[in-house]
Formats: C-alpha cells, structure tokens, sequence
C-alpha cells in the first residue's frame, strides 16, 4: 500500500546550512548524499512525497546539478516552491522541472490534501495563528527547526508542525492521527 510522505528545506549544495541549521556533516558531500540515501531509501516509487520548499541553494548549486538532484528523487513528486526554489543563481527549480521534462508536479502554496479523513494544509512558511481554520492541520517547512523539540507540544497543540528536513532528518509520513509527525527526531535517525 503506497504511502503519503512529506519534507523540505533541504539545500542541497548549501554550506552554510550545515552551521546553521546545526547538521551533522563535515562537508556538503556528506550532506548532500545522506539527504539523497535517506529520501530513497524512506520513499518507494508508488508513495506520494509532498516537497515543501527550499531544494538547493547557493553558487555552486548550478541547474545542472539541481536537475541531477531531481533525477534521483523516489516516488511521486509534488514540489511547492520556496523562497530558495526562485531564479537566483539559476533558471530556478520550477522551470529546470519543465526543461528536463521531470515527471514533477509543481503545487501552488496552501495546497491542502486529505489523508485518511484528516485534511492538511501545505505551505513553505508557517500560517499566522489569526488565519487557521478549525480541523486543519498546517504543515510547513522554511524555519529549520528553529522552535526546536521544546515547543514542539505547543506546536502540535496549535496544530502546526514544522516538517522540515532539520526536524525529521528525511522525508515523514503523514497519516490521519499524526503520529509520525508527534515524533520528530532531528537527525537522530
């Protein structure tokens, strides 16, 4: 039976990240090929995986490199762009799916899904507190875990959940009562 997954924030090729965001790796080889392991090795082909945003990030990330990176992905792709994902340093993510012809589908931000009767809503930032709606579920990427493991029980209570990569270490199920997104284990894998 296929699954539903979700993640984001991963910057590949991003050195900074690793000191600011707290990683464990030494390098961005390092960084960048468990990030790939755990991505393949989580998602199977028939599974569903909810990209929230920030893929790749600085000069050395070239649209080469970034399409090499999306070759590699498993599973059925669903990418929202993020701040990171625009044409900076390149063509930006959205239009590299389009001109290598990735079978990637590009969402637009607050898309909202339902996953076993429980409806989520996607977005690369956080939702205010004064725009949720009862019974939804806001999950988001871009803060790499900034609000860290002690306020995540004030987060779940507000039924939001930084899914970022920083917070899970790789790709999260999602599922109707939540209890993978209730354990986040950094990069304690």
């Amino acid at each position: 039976m296929s699954k539903i997954y979700v993640t984001s924030d991963t910057h590949f090729d991003h050195f900074n990240i690793i000191r600011f965001a707290g990683r464990p790796f030494k390098d961005l080889v390092n960084m960048n090929s468990h990030m790939l392991d755990m991505w393949i090795r989580t998602v199977q082909e028939e599974d569903t995986i909810y990209f929230l945003g920030d893929f790749a990030f600085g000069p050395d990330s070239s649209d080469d490199r970034i399409a090499q990176y999306l070759s590699l992905l498993s599973g059925n792709v669903k990418f929202l762009i993020g701040n990171h994902d625009e044409p900076r340093f390149g063509k930006g993510v959205e239009q590299i799916i389009k001109d290598y012809k990735f079978d990637i589908e590009v969402i637009p931000a607050k898309t909202q899904i339902t996953v076993e009767g429980q409806v989520f809503q996607l977005s690369h930032y956080g939702i205010k507190t004064h725009e949720k709606e009862k019974d939804i579920i806001y999950l988001n990427g871009h803060y790499h875990s900034q609000f860290k493991f002690t306020k995540m029980h004030d987060s779940i209570q507000g039924r939001k959940y930084d899914i970022g990569i920083d917070m899970y270490g790789g790709p999260v199920q999602i599922t109707g009562d939540c209890r993978y997104l209730s354990k986040p284990k950094g990069w304690r894998q």
